[in-house]
């Protein structure tokens, strides 16, 4: 019988680049995502994710998202820094699996999400445009989109799949941001509470010919609330209509 030869011991810190490999491959992921993943590849052992997963997020390789994008992993700056350094103490050969695989495992990870954007009843020489992204029942986004340029609707509806991820981080971003004050005659925040982690707030914005009504979920009400403050900021809501505007109507990602 031929000899099988044995299984290559594969040290810790190589170990610890291939999930990183995978993370940045996979650009954002759970851990319950990941996990199929790192499997279907036979890299390694459950366990063993997990330590070397919590070790990396530990020393800031890793990010944790925060509010709806809350238990999704991606690589920090410093992680980045870290792969681009290091990568090529991965073996050739995995990297080129797990690019390959991560390619056609994206994709079944976006189907599982409910993206849609499409044409919405509008008046006469105006254009309306519903974008929407749902994870649950509840939806994550919606942006409610109304110009009277034809060319800014139909590229809003290329770009939004694209768009969604800089789309969110900029919103909680702006969740984050120190608390304001904001004007005293601002609207009061329109929210609606569905669990104790789950509110969504919906707030209006306007940037040359397009105005934006924006939905956007959110883990606690004090976010919803601050969101509101920040936006109620004639400065800082002209800075993220035009940025909304950027991504979705003109430049894209």
């Amino acid at each position: 019988m031929p000899a099988t030869p044995p299984l290559r011991s594969v040290p810790d810190v190589e170990n610890k680049l291939r999930l990183l490999y995978c993370i940045a491959a996979l650009e954002q992921v759970s851990e319950e995502q990941l996990w199929p993943f790192v499997a279907s590849l036979d890299l390694m052992d459950y366990l063993t994710m997990r330590l070397f997963l919590h070790d990396l997020l530990n020393s800031g390789v890793l990010a944790m998202g925060q509010h709806a994008l809350r238990g999704m992993i991606s690589l920090s700056t410093k992680g980045r820094e870290v792969l681009d350094m290091f990568s090529n103490r991965i073996m050739y050969s995995d990297r080129q699996r797990i690019t390959k695989a991560a390619a056609s495992y994206r994709t079944e990870l976006k189907k599982r999400r409910q993206v849609q954007a499409v044409y919405e009843s509008a008046q006469a020489d105006e254009y309306r445009v519903l974008l929407s992204l749902y994870d649950s029942e509840i939806p994550t986004l919606l942006i409610r989109m109304t110009t009277a340029d034809r060319a800014y609707a139909a590229n809003s509806l290329r770009a939004f799949e694209k768009s969604l991820s800089p789309i969110l981080l900029y919103l909680y971003h702006l969740a984050a941001e120190p608390e304001h004050t904001g004007r005293p005659d601002a609207p009061p925040p329109e929210i609606t509470t569905y669990s104790p982690r789950e509110h969504t707030l919906i707030t209006r914005m306007t940037t040359g010919s397009v105005r934006f009504e924006i939905t956007l979920l959110l883990s606690d009400v004090e976010s919803a609330m601050n969101l509101q403050r920040v936006l109620a900021d004639p400065q800082l809501q002209k800075e993220a209509a035009e940025r909304l505007f950027s991504l979705l109507c003109v430049k894209g990602p």
